[in-house]
């Protein structure tokens, strides 16, 4: 378990102030701090995500799409690593009791409808819900792989699917008691192959009228 205190905003004086955090829960002036904000800022810099805290297996991370369709339902953000594991990530803002004891299941379904997928077909998903042609999964990894190899990396994405080997993760504006004991209790269990992790994340006022994500 990792955590972080408020941060403190220190001026070229030195005179230090305390950020307020705010809501994303749809407060006046602040309803565009909604899920749909948070996804499109995660997937445009995914290296707010701890991706290696989680799993310190992984290597280099692509973002490849958002709200990927599935027969369990979209999947709000879909990564892959260099190295052919896939990654798949569900935001949840956890404004009631019925989305934090459904987040969890509904990732796990993703998973598992995966499972049954091929490399072709991923990438056909893929491209669909970033509305590219059918090369993009493999163009948007080469761009970032040194030393690619296709055939290798298409058999490590099909390794990935069959077996769920995959990692998971929730990210939300609270982490609840609850979930962390599920989270533990899956991750203890033998013969699962995926890593499943929960990442809260705050939004701060700044003193110039900015916004410090964390």
């Amino acid at each position: 378990t990792m955590t972080y205190s408020a941060p403190i905003h220190l001026d070229g004086s030195g005179n230090a102030r305390p950020l307020r955090r705010m809501s994303f829960d749809g407060s006046p002036g602040e309803g565009r701090f909604n899920e749909s904000w948070l996804q499109d800022l995660l997937f445009r810099y995914p290296g707010s995500i701890p991706f290696r805290d989680v799993d310190p297996s992984l290597g280099g991370v692509v973002p490849l799409c958002r709200e990927m369709h599935t027969s369990a339902g979209p999947v709000d953000l879909v990564f892959v690593t260099t190295a052919g594991k896939i990654i798949l990530v569900e935001t949840k803002l956890f404004r009631n009791p019925q989305a934090r004891r459904e987040v969890i299941g509904q990732i796990l379904d993703y998973a598992k409808e995966l499972t049954s997928w091929r490399f072709e077909q991923l990438a056909a998903k893929v491209a669909s819900a970033a509305k590219r042609d059918s090369k993009y999964l493999l163009e948007s990894v080469r761009e970032q792989a040194t030393d690619f190899n296709e055939a290798a990396f298409v058999d490590a994405v099909n390794r990935s699917l069959s077996r769920a080997d995959m990692t998971l993760l929730i990210v939300g504006d609270g982490i609840q008691t609850g979930a962390e004991a599920l989270v533990g209790f899956l991750e203890s269990r033998a013969g699962l192959q995926f890593s499943l992790g929960l990442i809260e994340v705050a939004i701060f006022d700044s003193p110039d009228g900015g916004r410090f994500f964390q």
